[in-house]
């Protein structure tokens, strides 16, 4: 028997997860099954249910420090790359500036004969 039930997909594959029940004389079984690449977990915990089992994750602090770290240095590069682009026109109007000045002396050293 299957159950429309709410599950997260495989943890091994990313695949879509499917729920079985199946009463065997008296015994109930119950289990949940990848349909891609077929990991299974049954109701080994009756306390906790198979279907909250199978939903339950690991905690990966790694993990989740790498991606907080991630999101930090995304915030930094986009500060960086506001300076580099600040600098750059700040060159520019620079070396610009000098490139009218020298102009400037050149045509007024033409203008003295010199």
């Amino acid at each position: 028997m299957t159950l429309d039930k709410e599950l997260k997909p495989c943890p091994f594959c990313g695949g879509a997860a499917k729920y079985e029940k199946i009463r065997e004389s008296y015994d109930l079984e119950e289990f949940i099954e990848c349909a891609y690449c077929g990991a299974q977990m049954s109701n080994y915990d009756e306390s906790k249910g198979v279907e909250k089992a199978w939903n339950t994750r690991a905690y990966n602090k790694a993990l989740t420090e790498a991606q907080e770290r991630i999101k930090e240095l995304k915030k930094e590069n986009i500060e960086l790359e506001k300076l580099a682009q600040q600098w750059h026109d700040d060159y520019k109007a620079i070396t610009d500036g000098t490139d009218v000045i020298a102009k400037q002396a050149l045509s007024t050293d033409k203008d003295k004969g010199e």
